[in-house]
């Protein structure tokens, strides 16, 4: 039953990095070598388009932290100069919590992703235009 499967079915339990042909794709199909090989290139194609969208992914994960510190210190700055142009000592005690706030909110932002930043391939988005000519990859035969 494990063997008889698509190119599509997959263990869900295993993570994108982990997914195999079953065996029996690897042998002789309707269509002999070429049905193979045709078979072998859209389950690449896919492959591939999988790859790219994770690294997709990569990118805007990274330049979402990027605009959430960005916002996060702009506020802390915005509320900053209104502590300076108030007169009253309420309205500064407030604007001066306002900056504490949106401070902490930067530095745990930072902290939280400074440990994901690590785990991020470095991901560019001109990396994800980078085209591969199909018929120059390697054919397999069984």
């Amino acid at each position: 039953a494990e063997d008889v499967r698509g190119l599509d079915d997959y263990n869900e339990s295993l993570s994108e990095g982990q997914r195999t042909l079953s065996w029996i794709w690897k042998t002789q199909l309707q269509g002999g070598k070429e049905g193979l090989q045709e078979a072998l290139r859209i389950e690449w194609c896919k492959s591939r388009a999988r790859a790219q969208r994770w690294q997709e992914e990569c990118v805007l994960l990274t330049e979402e932290m990027r605009r959430v510190q960005t916002t996060f210190q702009y506020y802390a700055g915005l509320w900053k100069d209104r502590g300076k142009n108030v007169g009253l000592p309420g309205a500064r005690a407030y604007a001066l919590k306002q900056e504490a706030l949106w401070n902490e909110l930067n530095a745990n932002a930072r902290e939280q992703w400074n440990s994901l930043k690590e785990m991020l391939p470095s991901a560019s988005p001109e990396a994800l235009d980078s085209e591969i000519d199909l018929d120059s990859l390697p054919h397999y035969s069984s």
